[in-house]
């Protein structure tokens, strides 16, 4: 059998099914919404710390911007890597919003973001397409109702 679409759930969106192709070597389309958690990111609700575009870096809620970035993490290695905001922790210090965000004892203060993965960045364009919007239509049919 052929396949060149799958149509499921967010469970179908994994990295793995991502990467699949047909015997051709072209790529499945997953017609499959990715978690929000991968397509928005996970931030803590007292960590509502801003990106500035312009500057390429992420502003604490104090209007601090960081003072460098760092990659870390390996790309061999199946976990994905995470980009480290570092700010400047003496601004830490006598900021009037320290309570829950900096620890006196604190050698530095950080703020890591997910690197998404290639073929997540693609299914996140995809998810944007027609093909996508008018595929996804037809998931309702493919699954089963319960009935309590």
């Amino acid at each position: 059998m052929e396949v060149d679409t799958i149509i499921g759930d967010a469970a179908y969106a994994g990295k793995n099914n991502l990467k699949l192709k047909d015997l051709n070597g072209n790529k499945i389309k997953i017609v499959a919404r990715m978690n929000p958690a991968i397509t928005h990111g996970t931030r803590k609700e007292e960590e509502k710390f801003d990106y500035n575009k312009d500057a390429d870096m992420f502003v604490c809620p104090a209007g601090h911007p960081a003072m460098y970035k760092r990659v870390q993490g390996k790309k061999v290695d199946k976990s994905n890597q995470v980009m480290t905001y570092y700010f400047d922790i003496e601004k830490c210090k006598v900021c009037p919003l320290k309570d829950g965000c900096y620890k006196a004892e604190a050698k530095s203060r950080t703020y890591s973001v997910v690197i998404k993965p290639d073929e997540h960045k693609e299914q996140e364009i995809f998810q944007q397409s027609d093909y996508f919007r008018e595929k996804s239509k037809h998931r309702y049919k493919l699954r089963r109702k319960i009935v309590n």
